[in-house]
């Protein structure tokens, strides 16, 4: 019996973002045919928002327009910093700064979503590897959004628990929903559970460094919950 999840549904009646996804409301990215990705992407760009970052947008009538991007997957248990309390400071690095930050994997046991995940992680190395070869001095940052390991491909998905501007803490804001679209952000990672399916919803950006390295990251837009596992 085939499966479906509402997360459309769901991310509606939450109502945190503008969702924008490319083609008609009703094709999700990652359920696009491969074929079609090279024309979609043709009129999409990375766009520069500060002098050393940019978000990956669509052009809609000469109006820019963040792409979110939607995936079915599950959350890896190892390296699983996606909660209130983050991960510890002294692993956070210098990736974005961020405090919160998690790996998916490919959902098993479902031919239909998995075949899903594959076409998404494609479409990602696609687009990452089209605009790092747009300039030849530019050299890709690896294991910054995909790491290929015993699990297939996996994405790595971020949140900054502090506002930039100003400092103050957006940990009860973690856009963590469970599968009625309550807001239920986790405090650590005993409070999540792995074996559940989760729709993560990003945006891409890239970030680019004094000496010509561009990193690429999923930005985290919310994570649900789905009502089946």
């Amino acid at each position: 019996m085939s499966r479906s999840y509402g997360s459309g549904v769901l991310l509606a009646s939450i109502n945190q973002f503008p969702v924008y996804r490319i083609g008609t409301p009703s094709i999700r990215f990652h359920q696009l045919p491969v074929h079609a990705l090279p024309a979609r992407l043709d009129v999409s760009a990375f766009r520069p928002f500060s002098t050393v970052e940019s978000l990956y947008c669509q052009e809609l009538s000469g109006e820019a327009t963040a792409v979110v991007f939607e995936a079915v997957g599950k959350f890896r248990e190892d390296e699983f910093y996606m909660t209130t309390h983050g991960r510890p400071e002294e692993e956070c690095g210098d990736d974005r700064g961020w405090e919160a930050c998690c790996w998916v994997e490919s959902p098993s046991g479902d031919a239909k979503l998995s075949s899903q995940w594959s076409q998404m992680m494609r479409a990602l190395h696609l687009i990452t590897l089209r605009h790092t070869l747009q300039d030849p001095k530019r050299r890709q940052t690896p294991g910054t959004l995909l790491r290929m390991d015993n699990h297939g491909v996996t994405l790595k998905i971020g949140w900054s628990l502090r506002d930039k501007a100003s400092g103050t803490s957006r940990a009860t804001r973690l856009p963590f929903f469970n599968s009625f679209a309550v807001h239920r952000p986790p405090r650590t990672a005993k409070d999540v559970d792995f074996d559940r399916l989760v729709s993560v919803t990003f945006t891409l950006r890239s970030l680019e460094d004094d000496r010509a390295r561009t990193s690429y990251y999923a930005d985290l837009q919310s994570v649900v919950l789905l009502d089946y596992a």
